[in-house]
């Protein structure tokens, strides 16, 4: 089974997708029967976080957004959060 045209349905375009047969065996053995849907959000809240962190000053607000999927506000909501702890931090000491 080596060509990709000998799938159905959705193991078809995984196959076409990841351009190995073998994978798609892969996940048709460990999901097969099960219905999966995928989460609209790819990274975890601590990736974004660390992004946004290492990336505002290189980067404007709408790019930031543009790579996490997000929206301007939510960056400039993660952007307030940072500075409000970074500021508790400085209090503490």
């Amino acid at each position: 089974m080596d060509r990709t045209d000998n799938y159905c349905g959705v193991y078809e375009e995984l196959a076409g997708l990841l351009n190995d047969v073998s994978e798609v065996e892969k996940i048709y053995n460990r999901f097969r029967g099960l219905t999966i849907t995928f989460p609209k959000k790819l990274y975890s809240k601590e990736y974004v976080i660390q992004y946004i962190k290492e990336n505002h000053e290189k980067e404007t607000v709408q790019e930031i957004a543009r790579h996490l999927d997000l929206s301007d506000r939510r960056i400039r909501q993660v952007l307030q959060h940072i500075k409000n702890d970074e500021s508790s931090k400085l209090a503490e000491k």
